[in-house]
C-alpha cells in the first residue's frame, strides 16, 4: 500500500490510527467497497463501478451525501494519488455506516476510506497459469446480499486460507446448491465448445465490473455467452478456464486437478481490455467523458 490514506477527505499517513473500535464496519462488517484500477489518474470503467457502489449503498440503506457524487469521489481519489506521488494504482474505496449502535444502527450516514496500491499502467497477463481447485468447506448462500462487495468477507477469508494451505493460486467457491459461484476475489469463466460460460447472478456471484466488460466484448465479437447455473463437472470439460476482476483484469488457469487448459482466448481478451481502458483514459483527457 502507499504511505497515505484518505478518510472522509482527510489525507493521513497510513500508519496513523484513523478509526475507533466502535466503527460499524470493524465491528459488524457494516459496509461495502469497490476495487478500481487507476491509469494516468483515471479510474477506468468508473461509471460501472459507481453504478454498483450506489446500488449497494441503496440495498444497505446507506445515505450518500454530496461527497459521494461522481466528481467528488474522483477528486478525493486524485488527491490521494498526488499525495502518494502515484499515477497508476489499484484503489480500494471502502464505505461504512457511521454512528454506533449494536446490530441496529443509530443512523445511516456513510463515511469512506480510500487506500492505494501501486500498479503497472496496463493489465498484465499472468505468464504462469494458475493452479485451481474447488473450495467445499463453506458454501455461499445465493441471496441479494451475497451479490454485494461487502465488508463481511469471512467466506472469502476461509477460501483464501484453503488456497494458501494447498499451494493453489485460486479457489472456486460453490453456492449452497453446489453450483459454481466465483473465485476468492474474482468472477469465473469457462470457454467450452466455442461458447463462453459464466455463473449467472442468481448463483450468488458478485456482479463484477470486469465480468461485465468481458461479456460485452465477447458478445460484440460474435461469441455466444451463456449465463446460467453451472456445476463443477463442467470444469474438466472446458477448453479454457479463467478469472476476472478489476484489479488484475484476466487470470488464466493452467490446471484443475489433472486437467490442463489453454490460454489463447483469455490472453487475447486481456489485450482488448487494455485497449478499452486506454481508450477511456484518452476520452477522459479529451473531455469526452
Amino acid at each position: 500500500m502507499s504511505g497515505y490514506i484518505n478518510i472522509n477527505g482527510q489525507i493521513v499517513k497510513s500508519g496513523e490510527p484513523v478509526i475507533r473500535t466502535d466503527n460499524r464496519s470493524f465491528k459488524y462488517g457494516d459496509g461495502l467497497f469497490e476495487t478500481m484500477r487507476i491509469i494516468d489518474e483515471h479510474p477506468v470503467f468508473f461509471n460501472d463501478h459507481l453504478e454498483r457502489l450506489y446500488h449497494g449503498m441503496e440495498v444497505l440503506q446507506l445515505e450518500a451525501g454530496p461527497v459521494f457524487q461522481k466528481q467528488n469521489i474522483r477528486r478525493e481519489i486524485v488527491r490521494l494519488l498526488r499525495a502518494s506521488q502515484l499515477k497508476n494504482a489499484q484503489v480500494r474505496f471502502h464505505v461504512y455506516r457511521g454512528g454506533e449502535g449494536k446490530y441496529t444502527p443509530e443512523r445511516n450516514d456513510a463515511g469512506f476510506v480510500i487506500q492505494l496500491k501501486p500498479a503497472k499502467k496496463e493489465f498484465v497477463f499472468n505468464a504462469k497459469g494458475a493452479k485451481v481447485d474447488v473450495f467445499e468447506n463453506h458454501l455461499k448462500p445465493a441471496t441479494k446480499l451475497a451479490r454485494l462487495k461487502s465488508a463481511n468477507s469471512l467466506l472469502y477469508v476461509m477460501a483464501g486460507k484453503f488456497k494458501t494451505d494447498r499451494k493453489l493460486d485460486e479457489a472456486i467457491i460453490l453456492n449452497t446448491r453446489g453450483e459454481l459461484c466465483e473465485g476468492v476475489s474474482s468472477n469465473l469463466f469457462l470457454l467450452m465448445n466455442k461458447k463462453l460460460y459464466t455463473p449467472d447472478l442468481e448463483s450468488g456471484c458478485i456482479p463484477g465490473v470486469m465480468r461485465k466488460q468481458v461479456i460485452d466484448l465477447a458478445q460484440k465479437g460474435g461469441i455466444e455467452v451463456v449465463e446460467d447455473a453451472l456445476t463443477p463437472d463442467l470444469l474438466p470439460r472446458a477448453d479454457e478456464l479463467f478469472f476476472t476482476n478489476a484489479g488484475s483484469g484476466v487470470t488464466w488457469a493452467l490446471s484443475y486437478k489433472s486437467r490442463r487448459f489453454y490460454n489463447k482466448f483469455s490472453s487475447q481478451l486481456l489485450g482488448y481490455i487494455n485497449g478499452m481502458a486506454f481508450d477511456e483514459v484518452r476520452e477522459y483527457e479529451s473531455g469526452l467523458i
